[in-house]
């Protein structure tokens, strides 16, 4: 039975070591083989060429796809980097690659969804004859090829195919030295002797006719505009059932915070991993509303006692005012004070009366402000509270979280990998180039792929990210060298882990 190339890609990793099992086009286990093979050609060709790491889901006008993406950075000017991906159609027996999308530069990579400005379609054709067709349209940025021209191109190559037949197994060899070829053609163990000296012989002649190649002409089609749809990768369900992917949680969150910016709500509580992007999007979203840091907001980080705490929400009472407690356990925690936790149930009663809630701190001696002047020991409160912490839900005080609106985020690898490259070109412009983030992103991808152990998050990435962009400019230290020290800090960041969270 065939299998479509998604099926292909996701069973051949869960198969017996040593079990061949062959396809149309390759053995399970030559997948990967045939991938790198074609990356090697293009690398030849293509300067800056990226290949990212596995696979992704796409939809190319409509059609469910698995598609293989190759980033080409501009040396010169980044903002001319392009990309171009390989197509394989989900729904149909077949593995041949189905199309090629070029895209003269990287929106809608970034944004996910867009038009390809050229794409070509095999028609069947092996995709070794149309590669000199996608290092020609690379390094031209001609995407306005016509058929003709395409054609023309696939014909200049000198690439030599032939496919043959044993029995019900099919096999399709394109430029393969003789060597490769033995070794992809015999399966000694898998067949008696009489069989074996018969595919011996076979085998000589099939070497013969790849030697000679074949003259079929080549079949393509050219098309412009063609939509594309890059799909997030999404971890769905675990052992409580069903997940929302990152888009529902941030859409979700965003609504939350809306909804105490507005007075609907008196707080609201995020928890979550550390680095996934909880704070950047609440002070974006605050900013975007007119809250600024000392005016109408006030952000209390790290270590708070009781009494400053009282002390800010005494300062920051107002209706419109907005108090962001970010990655303070002390006041919060599973370990915090007693009387913390009392003040912030008083300051997020659900009480509605139009004075607002009644915060009271009752102790000896004068309680004063910033700059030393004294305030009331009692006081009502308008404004509304964020609270960001890496503690689960489920560890935090019950009747604080019966006062707010909570969230708990929790993402995969895979999923704050899409969130990283969502966020791509924003992070840390400063100090990262865009080819290190690149690079950085491409790394941790890989090393996911791998299933190396790691707490990813956007501290890993950028950390990884400064080693990359301090290597480029040492001409004494290699991207290895740089792999080297990242493969490091995921172990050590991993083995100090202990998850709060």
């Amino acid at each position: 039975m065939r299998k479509n190339f998604l099926e292909f890609v996701n069973q051949r990793n869960q198969d017996i070591e040593n079990k061949i099992k062959l396809n149309e086009a390759f053995r399970e286990k030559d997948v990967d083989t045939a991938v790198e093979k074609i990356e090697s050609i293009l690398k030849k060709h293509i300067d800056g060429l990226v290949p990212l790491v596995g696979y992704v889901d796409t939809i190319i006008d409509g059609e469910k796809c698995t598609s293989k993406q190759f980033i080409i950075i501009d040396k010169e000017d980044y903002s001319k980097s392009s990309f171009f991906q390989f197509n394989w159609i989900n729904d149909n027996d077949s593995v041949d690659i189905y199309s090629i999308d070029f895209f003269k530069d990287l929106d809608v990579y970034w944004s996910g969804k867009g038009k390809a400005d050229l794409s070509i379609y095999t028609l069947g054709t092996n995709i070794v004859k149309l590669l000199p067709i996608v290092w020609s349209v690379v390094n031209s940025k001609n995407y306005s090829l016509s058929e003709e021209d395409a054609k023309k191109l696939a014909k200049d190559t000198k690439v030599k195919e032939s496919k043959y037949t044993i029995g019900k197994l099919n096999y399709i060899l394109s430029n393969l030295d003789k060597d490769l070829i033995h070794e992809s053609f015999i399966a000694k163990s898998q067949f008696s002797k009489s069989d074996l000296n018969n595919i011996e012989n076979d085998f000589e002649n099939l070497y013969e006719i790849i030697k000679e190649g074949n003259s079929e002409d080549i079949k393509l089609s050219v098309s412009k505009g063609k939509r594309v749809e890059i799909e997030d990768p999404k971890e769905i369900k675990d052992a409580q059932g069903e997940r929302k992917d990152p888009e529902q949680i941030f859409k979700e969150m965003a609504k939350y915070i809306s909804l105490v910016i507005k007075g609907h709500q008196p707080a609201l509580i995020l928890c979550g991993a550390p680095g996934v992007g909880k704070t950047f999007r609440v002070k974006k979203q605050l900013k975007e509303n007119g809250y600024v840091e000392g005016q109408n907001l006030c952000t209390i980080k790290g270590k708070c006692t009781a009494r400053r705490l009282y002390a800010t929400l005494f300062g920051f009472k107002d209706k419109n005012d907005i108090i962001l407690i970010d990655d303070a356990d002390s006041l919060v925690g599973p370990q915090a004070d007693e009387n913390c936790i009392n003040i912030l149930k008083a300051a997020l009663d659900s009480d509605t009366s139009p004075e607002g809630r009644l915060v009271t701190y009752g102790i000896a001696g004068k309680i004063t402000d910033d700059e030393g002047e004294e305030i009331p020991k009692k006081c009502r409160i308008k404004s509304g509270v964020i609270v960001i912490t890496n503690y689960r839900a489920g560890q935090l005080d019950t009747a604080l979280r019966n006062r707010c609106f909570i969230q708990d985020i929790d993402f995969s690898n895979e999923e704050v990998l899409s969130i990283i490259k969502k966020l791509l070109p924003h992070i840390e412009n400063q100090i990262l180039t865009p080819k290190s983030k690149l690079k950085a992103f491409n790394y941790l991808n890989q090393l996911n792929e791998q299933g190396s152990k790691m707490e990813l998050s956007l501290r890993t990435f950028v950390l990884c990210a400064k080693i990359f962009t301090a290597c480029d400019d040492d001409p004494d230290f290699s991207d290895e060298d740089a792999k080297s020290m990242i493969e490091e800090q995921m172990k050590l960041q991993y083995a100090r882990g202990g998850h709060k969270y």
